[in-house]
């Protein structure tokens, strides 16, 4: 009894899921609790009435883990193209920064002798194409590792 109730919990948190939207993941719940439920009332109506059927309920459990399975492909393969997506935009975002940075660098490294007042801002602009470039090394190398 207490199998039944989680697989009607189940059944009903699928529904829930279908309920706000996401569909493909109510659905197989609900699909392959029904499995479940189906195959083991199939069971227990052959032991009731003596029929020769085999027991149906281990093809109920390996359906639905065959679902559970088919689910987690689908949500490995979403994120696998998010990841991918994520890294283009790094590449892309290291690369529209590597030719400001570099135009920066070369004016900084060619000003001529600089005023006493101008060195402390001067020094700033430096430290932040310092930290800039960093990162920019950063998302080229963290791209290499992905």
């Amino acid at each position: 009894m207490f199998n039944a109730l989680s697989i009607l919990w189940g059944v009903a948190v699928g529904r829930q899921l279908i309920g706000r939207g996401e569909r493909r993941r109510g659905g197989i719940l609900m699909l392959g609790g029904s499995l479940v439920l189906v195959t083991v009332f199939l069971d227990i109506l052959r032991n009731l009435f003596g029929w020769g059927l085999p027991y149906l309920g281990g093809f109920g459990i390996v359906g639905f883990s065959l679902l559970l399975s088919v689910e987690l492909v689908i949500d490995f393969r979403e994120s696998e193209r998010h990841l991918t997506e994520w890294i283009a935009a790094t590449v892309i975002l290291r690369d529209q920064l590597n030719t400001p940075l570099q135009t920066l660098r070369f004016g900084l490294d060619t000003l001529p002798a600089r005023a006493p007042e101008d060195n402390h801002r001067l020094d700033r602009l430096q430290r932040a194409v310092t930290r800039l470039s960093h990162i920019s090394r950063d998302l080229q190398r963290r791209n290499r590792l992905s």
